[in-house]
């Protein structure tokens, strides 16, 4: 049924089987193998490979026990400049907002001194020939003012 089958040298193929079979055992042969294995196992992953894990170890030593201790000190400044920095920024706001309070007190205190002295008349407000006051209410907003500005 199929004429194609019966026209197949089956002795030729056996024989270039057997030719191909013969080339392959030569080509794994241990002597034709030997100096590709000797190039890439032995010379590079021997030789080569060992005396860069030497440099790996050494680079790893550099970094673990020099670098990264200074890296860590230097942090440790940086973070304890930063703090003394924000210390005293946060000292000056407090120091400029006690200076606002004792101003805004003074104005507030002359504000009603003016206008009480409007009401009265200017009656209990004396001043002597240096232009001082002499009534012991401004020595006293004085002293108030110095507790003010020291938050106590």
């Amino acid at each position: 049924s199929c004429t194609p089958i019966f026209s197949v040298d089956v002795e030729r193929l056996v024989a270039i089987a057997k030719n191909m079979l013969h080339e392959g055992r030569l080509i794994v042969q241990a002597r034709t193998i030997w100096p590709y294995y000797d190039g890439l196992v032995h010379d590079i992953l021997c030789d080569k490979v060992t005396s860069s894990l030497g440099r790996v170890a050494i680079l790893q030593i550099v970094v673990c026990l020099i670098l990264f201790p200074l890296s860590t000190l230097h942090a440790h400044q940086y973070l304890v400049k930063r703090a003394q920095y924000q210390q005293m920024s946060h000292e000056a706001y407090e120091a400029a907002q006690a200076s606002r309070k004792v101003h805004r007190r003074r104005r507030r205190r002359s504000d009603s001194k003016d206008q009480e002295l409007a009401e009265t008349g200017n009656d209990e407000h004396d001043e002597d020939a240096d232009g001082e006051t002499t009534d012991g209410e401004s020595e006293s907003s004085d002293a108030e003012d110095a507790t003010d500005s020291d938050g106590r």
